[in-house]
């Protein structure tokens, strides 16, 4: 099981590297960036089940970073629920001061 997840990993991230790529050096169609969306989002969903286990110490900062770059895109969705992750984590820092 985690071999098929570590290679749909290593072939979504093929796939946006060329769809960056594109975006960095031509003009692209809004298609195409919301193509590269929907690839970070399905990114973030596999890095989040994978959060806590043993070959994947850092899953949940890959996830967090995959929400990243979808944000700087101008993806809505990304922008939320980073900002819902951050809003959550720093209640839990002050709930931890106190």
């Amino acid at each position: 099981m985690c071999l098929l997840k570590k290679l749909r990993i290593k072939w979504l991230t093929t796939r946006l590297v060329v769809l960056q790529q594109n975006r960095l050096n031509h003009q692209v169609k809004d298609e195409a960036i919301k193509k590269e969306c929907k690839i970070y989002h399905k990114l973030y969903y596999l890095y989040t089940k994978m959060h806590g286990k043993k070959h994947y110490p850092f899953a949940l900062e890959m996830a967090i970073e995959c929400l990243r770059i979808a944000a700087q895109i101008n993806d809505i969705a990304a922008q939320f629920i980073l900002g819902k992750h951050f809003l959550d984590e720093a209640k839990w820092r002050e709930g931890l001061e106190q």
